[in-house]
């Protein structure tokens, strides 16, 4: 057996991390030195790395006591070294986090049994680890009573044998996760990353669902293993091939092409492209991309860029418009990861990071198909002509207008997105039909006033693209919202349980299929699309903390809203205004973002006007609590007047708070202004 730790004078291991500090139990040992000589000062290194390097993570280190005794940052190659005092007395905990623009933190986290040991890696592996010791399996919740060095070394053997067909296939059987030296480079151990994802959910306030999935080719279905950490036995992975990963040195290419964008990027805006910049914008298409590191970012065909992706271009107002801009501050391409292969091409999510006042934040979240040219990768796109995309998405609805917070209920989907692209005729699509990985069909159609083709359920188009695969009440009380909440949404019957949610997986084949109107008899294009993360389960949705409207807003939606009005069924009436603010009275917070919760970085008004939906929306910064929507003109709604005020008689069905996390993941707190059926309740 390779041991992993050599802990001495050590019984209790506890920890604390994140954002909460709680203290570490009491454990013998000392930090270094004895007797009555100054404790020796320790240096911890070790590599931080989901695959690509967990570049410009914060690190912190904690003692036994919680103390923060040690900070410092990952570098762009993964590695990170930290020093601690002699004093910081053992076992540590090393935490690594990174927060996006979206305001999802990212964390990854390492065990460190003696002071006799000066390396230890932090990565999805050692987590999951983390998670394990866990007696909340939260990995940042772990705290001391059951935890020794028996109790680690035995929670890496569990970990190691779970995973034990993919060691294999990447030769790395006798690898230490915790202790092991190794590169971020797509060799070796961190092939091994490369090839896995790891995705940590609570269920209970006692457990976590752990999810480890094999990243597959385009025509497999994933090969994946799940369990809730407190699970005295955990499932092994199915036989898995070297043939069936991700090549060796892919993560590396991936962070040769992100570096070549990060050049590219932070040229001058004239050696990037050809034209006159206005207001520090130059409005162009692929041929006006000037420089070689910029046009080498892509395929070429005789030279000329081909990128296409779902119906976009590189231009000015459509796919990389960043190249068109003119900046003042360092831009980076990071956090690469492959998430699917298909064939040649391979299909990968980076961030665009910006530094603004010394901090690098994102800009987005992106995915994107690359291919390797003349042994590197190029951007591709999916080459798809019309738009089109399948997000997990899951909402918080609730009635606030009503007395009628004893129905707000959870529920969990897929929304199938299209853009309602419009032509000098009208709408490009009569619809598009969409397969399901179950092979139902599901119908998409203009909608009246949405910038998104919605769910048509035989009837005519509903108010939603949202089909929620299951649902359940917050409170107790009887019934279903399946079966009293069907005004314009979409439920699949019978709904699907707890289990069915969580075995779906997370790379869901979706085929869309287009008719245009204007030969709406013949399919003009197929497309298809795979949902990169599945659907939260309705247990997982109770355990966790979502963005809400403060107290006294609700307060006042209860009622009334100054220059508003509600009618005897909730339905919120727009002031004649040009704007909706979202605040408090007196201009103070419109929403409360608890511990653990995503902030909004998005707003939806849902309204009608004359019997037409309309969408109003805004985008926010995560750091923002109050919002105003303005009210944007649209044709053949005519919601705002000639004066851009709302026209007497517009309504607000809704308003939703929007979130979206780095797998991609969307959640939506909706208020809704009308009332629950509640004749139809039990």
């Amino acid at each position: 057996m390779n041991k992993r730790l050599v802990i001495t004078r050590c019984t209790n291991l506890c920890l604390i991390i994140a954002t909460s500090v709680a203290v570490l139990t009491a454990c013998g040992g000392t930090g270094g030195g004895g007797g009555g000589a100054t404790p020796t000062p320790l240096q911890i290194t070790g590599t931080a790395a989901m695959g690509a390097p967990f570049a410009d993570a914060s690190i912190t280190v904690y003692d036994r006591t919680g103390a923060a005794v040690g900070q410092t940052t990952v570098n762009a190659a993964g590695g990170y070294t930290v020093d601690v005092p002699g004093t910081a007395q053992p076992p540590f905990v090393v935490v690594a986090t990174r927060t996006s623009l979206q305001g999802d933190q990212e964390r990854l986290v390492g065990v460190l049994g003696s002071a006799s040991q000066t390396r230890v890696n932090i990565t999805p592996v050692t987590t999951v680890v983390a998670a394990l010791l866990s007696p909340t399996g939260r990995p940042e919740d772990l705290v001391g009573g059951s935890v020794t060095p028996a109790s680690i070394e035995e929670a890496v053997d569990r970990v190691q044998a779970s995973l034990a067909s993919v060691l294999q296939a990447t030769g790395q059987t006798g690898f230490d996760p915790l202790s092991g030296v190794f590169e971020a480079n797509g060799a070796d151990y961190d092939r091994l990353l490369d090839s896995i994802r790891v995705v940590i959910e609570p269920v209970s306030t006692s457990a976590t669902q752990v999810q480890v999935v094999v990243v597959p080719s385009g025509t497999a279905n994933p090969v994946s293993v799940r369990f809730d950490s407190s699970a005295q036995t955990l499932p092994t992975l199915p036989t898995v091939t070297a043939n069936d990963l991700p090549p060796a040195g892919a993560s590396a290419l991936l962070a040769d092409l992100l570096a070549r964008a990060s050049s590219c990027y932070n040229l001058p805006l004239s050696e990037r492209v050809i034209g006159t910049a206005v207001n520090g914008l130059v409005t162009g298409g692929e041929t006006s991309v000037l420089a070689p590191v910029c046009r080498n970012l892509f395929v070429q065909n005789a030279g000329a860029i081909s990128y296409r992706n779902s119906g976009s271009v590189v231009a000015s107002d459509r796919a990389f418009s960043g190249l068109f801009r003119d900046r003042t501050s360092q831009v980076q391409f990071t956090a690469g990861a492959i998430e699917y292969r298909n064939g040649d091409d391979t299909v990968v999510s980076f961030r665009v990071r910006v530094l603004q006042g010394g901090v690098l934040v994102d800009e987005n979240s992106v995915s994107d198909t690359v291919t390797p040219v003349d042994g590197a990768l190029r951007f591709k796109g999916n080459q798809y002509q019309f738009p089109g995309e399948v997000l997990a998405y899951h909402q918080l609805r609730r009635f606030p207008t009503q007395n009628q917070s004893q129905y707000d209920y959870l529920s969990a989907g897929y929304n199938l997105n299209v853009r309602n692209v419009q032509t000098p005729n009208g709408p490009l699509f009569a619809r598009v039909v969409v397969t399901t990985p179950r092979g139902n069909t599901i119908t998409l159609v203009p909608g009246g006033g949405t910038d998104f083709l919605v769910v048509d359920k035989g009837q005519g188009p509903t108010g939603t693209s949202f089909v929620r695969l299951a649902s359940a009440f917050v409170g107790s009380q009887g019934g279903s919202p399946a079966t009293t909440d069907t005004t314009n949404l979409v439920f699949v019957s019978p709904q699907w349980t707890d289990v069915q949610l969580e075995d779906s997986g997370r790379l869901g084949q979706w085929t869309f299929r287009y008719y245009l109107a204007s030969d709406p008899g013949a399919v003009a294009a197929t497309q298809v699309f795979r949902n990169l993360s599945r659907a939260l389960s309705i247990r997982e949705l109770r355990a966790r903390q979502w963005a809400v409207f403060t107290p006294s807003l609700l307060q006042a939606l209860a009622s009334t809203i100054p220059g508003d009005d509600l009618d005897s069924v909730g339905r919120l009436y727009l002031a004649s205004e040009e704007s909706t603010r979202i605040d408090s009275d007196g201009g103070g917070d419109g929403w409360v973002v608890p511990a653990g919760a995503l902030p909004p970085t998005g707003l939806t008004l849902f309204g009608r006007y004359q019997g037409k939906r309309f969408t109003d929306q805004v985008s926010v910064s995560t750091s923002a609590r109050s919002a105003t929507v303005p009210c944007t003109p649209l044709a053949g709604v005519n919601q705002c007047g000639s004066n851009g005020f709302y026209q007497p008689g517009a309504v607000a069905d809704g308003i939703h708070l929007l979130a979206r996390d780095s797998g991609n993941r969307q959640f939506a707190t909706f208020y809704a202004f009308y009332g629950m059926p509640v004749q139809a309740q039990p």
